[in-house]
């Protein structure tokens, strides 16, 4: 398999250039959405990693791509990927749904060569595109879950230089941090949202938390995965908060916490 971690393919005693690596985060830093975040990292990291195109995915608490970010891609070409590989759980690594969590202390950057990639994905997406190199990486939320995929595709057979690609793998960890900041709720919007705690309701730390998520739209099975926990056990939770408030669905969860 022609993709690689960076952190193997890269000398990390060797330091990045900080100078511009700095100038590339301060400037991410300043925005203040999921997608203007993509672009200023897409407008700057030409600085750090040259590249000729690239596509980004954002992906719901569930998992499901909602929204897409194209840049220098033709027209349409993405609708290939979204309606015949995007879900197909045969679709190995290519598919958008994944048993994937973030990892402590793991920078999540990827170097694909494409010129020695074969098979269905490759013939009917990548070889259309003039894909050769892409490096990749994944931006993770509060839970660990992913929520943005990226992707930066060279369309000559240059490969990427081990200096671009330190530069990138010293600068992603940061961006992932700057990432997590749009899924924070401070205090005051809990408060305004009327979220469960264990001060307003007769519900432990635990079962708030999931009542919490359900209402956000999680589903049972990637809390299960958010938590660490058991589908059984958050299955027991549930039970629990619905008897407890004495509901008896997710739809009426909702209403409680708006008319809290």
């Amino acid at each position: 398999m022609s993709q690689q971690f960076v952190r193997e393919l890269i000398d990390i005693a060797q330091e990045p250039d900080w100078k511009r690596v700095n100038e590339f985060l301060l400037a991410c830093g300043q925005v203040h959405d999921p997608q203007s975040f993509v672009a200023a990292i897409l407008e700057y990291a030409v600085e750090l990693a040259p590249f000729d195109q690239a596509a980004v995915f954002f992906f719901d608490a569930n998992q499901n791509i909602y929204k897409q970010h194209m840049q220098n891609f033709p027209s349409g070409m993405t609708n290939t990927y979204l309606e015949h590989y995007a879900y197909q759980p045969d679709s190995g690594i290519w598919t958008a749904k994944q048993e994937r969590r973030e990892k402590p202390g793991v920078v999540d950057l990827s170097l694909i060569d494409w010129t020695s990639e074969s098979g269905a994905f490759v013939n009917d997406y990548i070889r259309p595109l003039g894909i050769c190199y892409s490096v990749t990486t994944v931006f993770y939320d509060l839970y660990g879950n992913y929520r943005t995929a990226l992707s930066m595709d060279r369309l000559t057979k240059k490969p990427f230089t081990e200096r671009e690609l330190r530069n990138l793998y010293y600068a992603i960890p940061h961006l992932n941090n700057l990432h997590k900041n749009f899924f924070y709720e401070p205090a005051s919007a809990q408060k305004h949202l009327g979220r469960f705690s264990t001060e307003n309701s007769n519900l432990t730390k635990r079962e708030a938390e999931i009542a919490n998520l359900l209402c956000q739209g999680v589903s049972p099975a990637n809390i299960s995965k958010s938590l660490y926990i058991s589908p059984a056990t958050t299955y027991k939770h549930i039970a629990n908060i619905y008897e407890k408030l004495g509901i008896s669905s997710q739809r009426e969860l909702l209403a409680l916490m708006l008319n809290r």
